[in-house]
């Protein structure tokens, strides 16, 4: 039909109303031949529904860290998570820590998009969970060289890949479409607003827009997860006492992350900022808080409903309990 159309466009003595008016017709009768593709789609969609359910449910790429993964379910192909934070709030000890319970405990391939750091200092802040080192120890030659050999030997095991070279927006989809069919199946991207933008004359907000939107419609063109770690605003360090506890607001291009992000939780660590005890008199000593505060298909937890985590930030390790945390030694320092 519309070789034809053009064939006649061609000819000068065509009235091009009426060969328009054509083309349309031939159309519409090839259109109504066509099968119901909705239909179709929406079969497959609810076959797919009650496979899961037979299945056990979603499937999820857990954590590891039990109260983390039951607040957010675990993390669900084709959906964009942003944890955020101020400096010093953990945020690398939290990519370590899920690198580790994924890669290295689960066996699953991970893809990591690194913008903040290098390759180098990820696997030594994960060697440090297997021999018991400090990241400073291990970078300075002071640790025990065969302990770290031999925690090196178990990260190196890992189905991980880690890109670390710079990027610019114009490159983050083949970048991280590279990793995926590198065979990772969940990817981090450490952290967002590194992500370079050299057209000229936008703005700061301009340009989170771009990179979130981008990041969701590559979650769900991969069907992967997508985990993009963020930066707070300087907002939290401005408020007194408590109210240092992030929301919404403080997240940099916040209205369009909320929009693009199926899920948003917070890092704040209390004794960071000198908040020694909750009102009850319980110790903030070596705990953070994860503040839910967005989850499209879970449930909001913010302020004193945060998940609080036990922590050693220097293994990158988190915990779930006291007891988990007080027998949390790495490996190596137990044998």
């Amino acid at each position: 039909a519309a070789l034809d159309y053009a064939r006649d466009l061609e000819n000068p003595s065509t009235d091009v109303l009426q060969a328009g008016h054509q083309f349309r017709q031939q159309t519409d009768r090839m259109e109504s031949n066509l099968p119901d593709r909705r239909a179709k789609v929406l079969a497959d969609v609810t076959r797919a529904v009650l496979e899961e359910m037979s299945q056990g449910g979603r499937h999820l790429i857990k954590s590891g860290i039990r109260l983390f993964d039951e607040a957010i379910g675990g993390y669900e192909p084709g959906c964009l998570y942003v944890p955020a934070g101020r400096p010093s709030m953990g945020k690398s000890a939290y990519l370590c820590q899920q690198l580790d319970g994924i890669a290295i405990q689960q066996k699953i391939p991970v893809g990591v998009l690194l913008l903040e750091g290098t390759d180098k200092s990820i696997v030594r802040r994960l060697a440090t969970r297997y021999c018991g080192f400090s990241v400073e120890d291990i970078r300075l030659g002071n640790a025990h060289r065969d302990l770290v050999a031999k925690a090196l030997a178990i990260v190196e095991k890992a189905p991980l890949e880690i890109d670390d070279s710079p990027c610019s927006l114009d490159r983050l989809e083949s970048r991280i479409t590279r990793l995926v069919l590198n065979g990772a199946q969940i990817i981090f991207v450490d952290y967002l607003q590194r992500v370079r933008d050299y057209r000229p004359r936008v703005t700061a907000m301009e340009t989170i827009t771009a990179i979130s939107g981008t990041l969701k419609d590559l979650a769900k063109q991969l069907n992967v997860p997508i985990v993009a770690l963020s930066q707070l605003s300087r907002e939290p360090d401005k408020r007194s006492s408590w109210e240092k506890r992030p929301i919404m607001s403080d997240l940099r291009g916040s209205g369009d992350l909320e929009q693009d992000a199926d899920a948003i939780f917070f890092l704040f660590r209390p004794e960071y900022y000198h908040l020694s005890q909750y009102p009850d008199g319980v110790s903030t000593a070596n705990l953070t808080e994860v503040h839910i505060a967005k989850s499209r298909d879970g449930v909001i937890r913010t302020g004193d409903d945060a998940v609080v985590l036990y922590h050693r930030l220097k293994y990158s390790a988190y915990y779930s309990s006291r007891g988990e945390f007080e027998n949390g030694e790495p490996v190596a320092v137990r044998v």
